[in-house]
Parts: structure tokens; C-alpha cells; sequence
């Protein structure tokens, strides 16, 4: 049984438990697993590409790639302190990059991103974020700020207020 039909065999479950209601499809209903979703066109922690990134005087931190070479390629990332707040960029997806404040919502650690997971972690009690700076585990009670982000293949361009 794959792990996403363990959990959602056990979900299941503890509803049912939860509501006493049954939780399998009546009639005419079909069993539709919101996990499956076709999410093809959603790139989460971009903007949209209909959505450019605005200007230097508009607030927008232009980062070239040749300043952080380490970034061409996907699953890296690096720290760096933006109008006075410390974030952490991510090239989390083809040309897609992703900005979040390193502070965890949870005690205040210093969160950073690990390649290894495509994910955003706090070192003190364990919270994991994801790329959208969602809380995916943990102690972590509030998702992490997120920062609009864009690249137009030559730089990473971050708005950061």
C-alpha cells in the first residue's frame, strides 16, 4: 500500500470516528482523492508569469544569477538580508524560486533551506515548511512569511517590504 493510501485510509477513519458519519462515496458519488489533483499549471512560490516583477523604485531586489552561480541549478539556495529582514531565497523548481523570512513561527529560530528535502527547516524543534513557507510539521503554529519572487533568466527579482 503506498503511504498516500495509508493516510488517507486512516483519515478516513478517524473522521468517521470523529462525526460518525460514513465517510465512502453513496451512489452516483465518486471517490475523489483531493491529493490527486491535476496541479500541473500551479507553481507555488512564483509569480504568476502573467504578473512581471516590478521595479527597483517599486521595491523589487534584483539579484543576478552571477552573483549567486550556485543558483542555476535547482535544490540550491543561499541567505542574504533584504530591507533589513533576513530571508532565504531557494531555486525550488524550473525557473522558479521561492523567498521566505528565516524566523520559525514557532520559538524563533533561524529556519534554512535544505536541498535535500526542496523544503525550509528549523534545527530547534524540528518545524518543516515547505516551498510556499506552508507549515508541513512540527510545532510551527503559522506559516512563514512568504516574498513575491520572479526571474527573468537572468536575475531573481524579490519584493521584500
Amino acid at each position: 500500500m503506498r503511504r498516500r493510501d495509508a493516510l488517507k485510509a486512516g483519515m478516513l477513519a478517524f473522521l468517521a470516528a470523529c462525526t460518525g458519519q460514513d465517510t465512502q462515496p453513496g451512489p452516483g458519488e465518486t471517490d475523489t482523492d483531493p491529493l490527486d489533483t491535476d496541479d500541473s499549471d500551479v507553481v507555488v512560490g512564483c509569480l504568476n508569469p502573467l504578473t512581471p516583477h516590478g521595479t527597483e523604485a517599486e521595491g523589487w531586489t534584483r539579484i543576478p544569477l552571477s552573483d549567486h552561480p550556485e543558483m542555476v541549478d535547482k535544490y540550491n539556495g543561499f541567505e542574504t538580508t533584504i530591507n533589513g529582514q533576513r530571508v532565504s531565497i531557494a531555486h525550488v523548481d524550473d525557473d522558479c524560486f521561492s523567498c521566505v523570512g528565516t524566523v520559525c513561527t514557532h520559538s524563533g529560530c533561524a529556519v534554512s533551506y535544505r536541498a535535500s528535502r526542496n523544503q525550509f527547516v528549523c534545527p530547534c524543534h524540528g518545524a518543516i515548511y515547505g516551498r510556499a513557507g506552508e507549515v508541513i510539521a512540527g510545532p510551527a503554529p503559522l506559516p512563514l512569511p512568504v516574498h513575491p519572487t520572479d526571474f527573468d533568466g537572468e536575475a531573481i527579482w524579490v519584493l521584500v517590504t
